[in-house]
């Protein structure tokens, strides 16, 4: 019998039969381990996720102001997220004040906005943005005709301009089935109360 020394080595520099032993079982567990993951993608996956979640991102980045035309400033909260229906689209309610900034300066209103709008897939960046939002219901007290009207065509512009920088949800990396959902994303399809994320290969 050969004795090895301390690391578990023989005295020629082999490597004993349990150093041996340990390294094909975790070669074969890697494998196994890798083969099933391929398994599973190759299959495809669902990363769903229900609109209360997508409510609470949202939220985390509101309430946000914005001015209109140098003539009020309009602050939006408190999002409430629709999925489902008879498109495939998101749609999104806002509570709204709207402040004038001239004339009787300081004076609000309050309102609400509700807008539809489609999603895409950032990659880089692993977020889903809102595509093309249009305001399908907008009401504020008090404001004449001609300020409502005026107020509708600044905000879709203002919200258009706000969505196209901020996200509506970013995929989380450590969680593993949106961490797979970040890099092998298939397809964004709309069910009734939750986005569904199609993964595979």
């Amino acid at each position: 019998m050969t004795v090895g020394d301390a690391t578990g080595n023989a005295p020629d520099g082999t490597v004993t039969g349990r150093r041996m032993t340990l390294v094909v079982i975790m070669l074969a567990i890697v494998a196994a381990l890798g083969g099933g993951l391929w398994w599973w993608l190759g299959r495809g996956i669902e990363v769903r996720i229900p609109q209360r979640q997508l409510e609470a991102a949202l939220a985390q980045r509101l309430p946000q102001a914005q001015r209109l035309l140098g003539l009020f400033e309009l602050t939006f909260d408190r999002p409430r997220v629709t999925l489902g229906g008879a498109s495939q689209q998101m749609r999104i309610a806002l509570d709204l004040s709207v402040t004038s900034l001239v004339g009787s300066a300081g004076r609000s209103w309050p309102g609400a906005v509700e807008l539809r709008a489609g999603l895409r897939y950032e990659p880089g960046e692993g977020a889903l943005y809102l595509t093309d939002p249009a305001i399908e219901d907008l009401s504020i007290a008090s404001l004449s005709e001609r300020q409502r009207n005026a107020v509708r065509g600044a905000l879709t512009l203002a919200l258009r301009a706000w969505f196209a920088r901020h996200p509506v949800y970013v995929l989380d990396g450590d969680d593993p089935r949106q961490g797979a959902a970040r890099r092998l994303l298939r397809r964004l399809t709309v069910s009734d109360g939750v986005l569904v994320l199609s993964v595979g290969r």
